[in-house]
């Protein structure tokens, strides 16, 4: 494939009429048309707009090395944010945290980690607290139920010693 097929391929992938495309471009449109069969010389200069307006790798436009569309930190972020459905309060908060500096990264993991083992501590805490209250509240009702089968054990007792008696 040729520079003057992949320039066709960009006005493509982009959805874009050879209109559309060359006014984005600033050349007219039969120049461009003119391009894209390859009956007009791409210029340096021609190559270098359509890289920075449509964000195409200068490698592929020339000789169809590697990917089209060059990677960006905002490019990286629309693919993220599309696959994961990430929202924009949530692509802010992503772009944030990869504007900062390695250091101040680790320190933010290190606190969210600290907090998130605190909550778990916290939820283990009450977890233990809740089955001592349970085995708290079952020993009682073993000891109220032995203190009331001894009373009646000894009432029983009683009673029946009264019978031989009498």
């Amino acid at each position: 494939m040729q520079v003057y097929e992949r320039i066709k391929e960009v006005r493509k992938s982009m959805d874009k009429t050879q209109k559309e495309f060359a006014e984005m471009l600033g050349v007219g449109q039969s120049t461009l048309a003119m391009m894209e069969v390859g009956k007009r010389q791409v210029s340096d200069r021609h190559i270098k707009t359509i890289c920075a307006v449509c964000n195409v790798s200068e490698k592929w436009l020339l000789n169809g090395t590697g990917e089209m569309m060059q990677q960006t930190d905002e490019t990286l972020l629309a693919q993220l944010a599309d696959e994961y459905h990430l929202s924009a309060d949530q692509q802010v908060f992503v772009k944030s945290f990869l504007s900062l500096t390695p250091e101040q990264r680790t320190v933010i993991v290190d606190a969210v980690c600290d907090a998130a083992a605190a909550i778990q501590r916290a939820r283990e805490q009450r977890k233990a607290d809740s089955i001592d209250a349970k085995v708290e509240a079952y020993r009682q009702e073993l000891e109220a139920a032995e203190k009331g089968q001894s009373l009646s054990t000894t009432g029983s007792a009683a009673i029946d010693g009264n019978e031989k008696d009498a």
